[in-house]
């Protein structure tokens, strides 16, 4: 008699979003940094000591995430698909350098200078695509709590969801354009908070409606609480754009947490140089953050002084001297990488894509849950 013997099972590991720690760290950055940060922004705004610690959160956190998009370019895998057609070359390589050109010569040139109106138009285009940005993010995000959750929703939200949060980044917009406060003083701003209201109330009963089709009770938690902590801080914003810094500590810790699997577990190709290199920076996380938040340091310092270097340009040309070009091109340098991550952040976690589906896909989920809640975009 003869006896097949199944052999072990491998320990299941799961992936990086099916993991507790990811998920709730990302919820508990809000109880945790937005609501004690806005409440001693609220309570003491002229502060010098709450100032310092705001500056450092935002640099630490904020500036940081701006500095860590770079890091795919070090990948060559990802340079392949960069170059891989026409498309993906204007995508990832000339319109990247034609934003950071583009800033390079609206500083030389001194454009906030002797066009103010242009300028206040290429300021408020860049606050939309800031405002965008974070909008598409936590829509993205939101599809991973919805895929980790296994949980059916129903198919009409997905398009209410890409309306409700646009109307979040125009709710932003339109605090922007009143002066840094919402106020419903016109027709366009009543139809945006309207607009919002509604689409939050038909968000709702998508969750009600995903909740009594789930057999678990307790599945629709991480996704509820997340989608509500995001709109609070959206409405937060909204409220007072001064607040819209600690607002976005949700943004800034998911960033972080999403962005570590692809800089410390994707694959690496020894034979590609950029690999080599980008497997020396991350063969020790202390290095590799150490150099992460030098180089955020530096952005922050040269940000921090930009509009005071503008005030300066004003009066330099009332006298008529100029700023060297050197100086301009280098403070324009970091003013293009704020608009370079909101671009590229478009396109780099687009999970309906097949390439970034199978390289991404294995790290936040290592098989596919049941009842999933369909394709993910993070950004």
């Amino acid at each position: 008699m003869s006896a097949t013997v199944a052999a072990p099972a491998l320990p299941h590991e799961p992936g990086f979003f099916q993991r507790d720690l990811p998920a709730y760290a990302i919820l508990s950055s809000f109880l945790v940094l937005t609501l004690p940060l806005a409440l001693l922004a609220a309570y003491a705004p002229d502060s010098q000591r709450i100032r310092a610690v705001l500056v450092v959160y935002v640099f630490v956190l904020g500036v940081s995430h701006f500095v860590l998009t770079p890091t795919i370019y070090l990948q060559s895998s990802n340079l392949r698909y960069f170059n891989g057609s026409w498309r993906n070359r204007i995508i990832y390589f000339a319109i990247p350098v034609a934003i950071f050109l583009f800033f390079d010569l609206y500083a030389t040139f001194q454009v906030a200078v002797v066009y103010p109106l242009a300028a206040m138009a290429v300021r408020a285009g860049i606050r939309f695509l800031d405002f965008s940005h974070f909008s598409r993010q936590t829509r993205g995000v939101l599809q991973l709590y919805k895929t980790r959750a296994g949980i059916r929703f129903p198919a009409w939200t997905r398009p209410m969801e890409a309306l409700y949060f646009f109307a979040l980044s125009l709710l932003l917009f339109t605090s922007f354009v009143g002066g840094g406060r919402f106020a419903l003083n016109t027709a366009a701003s009543l139809v945006v908070a309207v607009s919002a209201g509604a689409l939050f109330v038909g968000m709702a009963a998508g969750f009600v409606v995903a909740h009594i089709r789930s057999a678990s009770r307790t599945a629709i938690l991480l996704p509820l609480l997340y989608f509500l902590f995001q709109t609070s801080a959206a409405v937060l914003a909204t409220y007072n754009l001064a607040f819209y810094g600690v607002a976005l500590a949700m943004h800034y810790v998911e960033y972080h947490l999403l962005m570590s699997p692809r800089c410390f577990k994707s694959t690496l190709d020894p034979g590609s140089p950029t690999d080599k290199v980008f497997g020396m920076l991350r063969a020790n996380k202390l290095v590799f953050y150490s150099l992460l938040f030098l180089l955020a340091l530096i952005v922050t310092v040269f940000t921090a002084d930009f509009s005071a270097m503008l005030a300066m340009l004003q009066g330099l040309a009332g006298r008529g001297r100029q700023m060297p070009s050197s100086s301009l091109v280098l403070f324009a340098l970091f003013d293009g990488l704020f608009v370079f991550h909101y671009f590229v952040e478009s396109f780099i976690w687009r999970f309906s894509e097949p390439y970034y589906r199978q390289t991404l896909g294995p790290l936040y989920f290592s098989s596919r849950p049941p009842a999933a809640a369909g394709s993910v975009r993070v950004a």
